[in-house]
């Protein structure tokens, strides 16, 4: 019988729904997944459907080897992965073993932030001014123009390993200490809020976006601050309608036909909309429990049946909750530390809080954040409107942090 193959690393948020239950268990169709095996233990009990091998992700080669040899057996009718770095390697064992699916091509248009923005030059949504870091030349004339640069890593994801320049003397360092230039591209610093447009993409349309707000101060860049991240769900009004066109225009440039998307933009002090990045997967972090409570769609189970061609299934159980819906997860501080108390279940409940996971343990080893979802704990909040859902990340934050014992090195 044929199987579809998922790939797995990491990435354990993406693999339930928002009540707990894996998003493999009623699939109707097998799945193989080779994971690593720190992350084997979210596809414990999910049914006989799931058949699960530890793959070691250090070894491509013998990745490759392995999946050729088990085409041979099924073969596989589909080929999967929700995680960012395997897109690339995805794509190339379905050119190889001629799976129907995303290719390298298009793949590297959603990986690559120097091809998204070319792929999107001269259309209606703006494109920050950039440089590839291998034009050093052009990177000073960049930071010269507009005195604030962002650098960026050209395929990297949560916001790791961007630096901020704000002078000549901090590009020339950074310069200096780049191993690799090529692997990082530059552009101009947008000033506003950053917002996340995310979209289930069937025949070239969107049938649903799910659009939201990183609050000011406390989006995915803060994480070296210790700051929480919080995103509320645009349930109406024109500047939605406006993110959605942004969206639309994204996903038709850059000739995604089926999938889920997840786009970063900005909104300047002029209300102008600016492209930042955007991915072909659904958006990591525990986005997609906050956009199941509010539309009643798992875009990461859609996703797996949207390669399986099962598009109906995609999209069923849609509704829209009456309130807004938003995330607040909490991370970690600039020292390292030893966790001694953590919140219990009894410290993190309300009506309105739909999902609370807490992520560490006493006895835990803390280190300050390298990844925007570092999380100490995550939580999913119903709320009237984005007052009443930052009144109430309010109440949860000190909540969690009457409960939340460290012991600082």
């Amino acid at each position: 019988m044929s199987k579809m193959l998922f790939l797995a690393r990491g990435g354990g948020l993406m693999f339930s729904h928002v009540t707990g239950q894996s998003i493999f268990a009623d699939l109707p169709f097998e799945v193989h997944v080779l994971v690593d095996k720190r992350s084997a233990c979210h596809f414990n009990n999910v049914g006989d459907h799931v058949h699960v091998e530890i793959a070691r992700w250090s070894d491509l080669q013998a990745i490759r080897e392995r999946v050729a040899a088990l085409h041979q057996q099924y073969p596989f009718f589909a080929l999967l992965t929700l995680n960012e770095q395997l897109m690339e390697l995805a794509a190339e064992l379905r050119e190889a073993l001629n799976i129907n699916g995303v290719g390298s091509a298009q793949t590297s248009r959603f990986r690559d932030k120097v091809e998204m923005k070319r792929c999107l030059s001269g259309s209606s949504l703006r494109v920050p001014h950039y440089a590839e870091c291998t034009d050093p030349e052009a990177v000073y004339a960049l930071q010269e123009q507009f005195n604030k640069v962002v650098i960026k890593p050209r395929n990297s994801t949560g916001s790791k390993g961007v630096a901020m320049i704000n002078e000549p003397q901090e590009l020339r360092a950074w310069f200096d200490k780049a191993v690799s230039p090529g692997d990082f591209e530059a552009e101009e610093y947008i000033a506003g809020d950053l917002y996340h447009i995310n979209a289930l993409v069937l025949d070239g349309q969107a049938v649903i976006s799910a659009t939201a707000l990183y609050l000011p101060g406390k989006s995915t860049l803060e994480f070296i601050h210790g700051a929480p991240l919080e995103t509320v769900m645009l349930t109406d009004g024109k500047l939605k309608t406006r993110m959605e066109e942004a969206s639309n225009t994204v996903i038709q440039k850059l000739g995604l036909r089926q999938g889920i998307t997840h786009l970063e933009c900005f909104l300047t002090p002029d209300h102008e909309i600016v492209f930042c990045e955007v991915a072909a997967r659904p958006g990591g972090g525990g986005l997609i429990w906050m956009i199941e409570q509010q539309y009643g769609v798992n875009f990461s189970r859609a996703a797996i049946l949207i390669e399986a061609g099962m598009n109906d299934l995609a999209i069923a159980g849609q509704q829209v909750h009456p309130g807004v819906v938003g995330l607040q997860a909490f991370r970690p501080g600039s020292q390292m530390a030893i966790v001694k108390q953590v919140p219990g279940p009894s410290d993190l409940s309300a009506d309105w809080i739909n999902l609370a996971n807490i992520f560490v343990e006493p006895g835990n080893t803390v280190m300050p954040s390298s990844h925007s979802t570092d999380y100490l704990g995550v939580c999913v909040i119903s709320a009237i409107d984005q007052a009443d859902f930052i009144e109430k990340c309010n109440l949860l934050n000190t909540w969690f942090y009457q409960h939340y014992v460290i012991e600082t090195f």
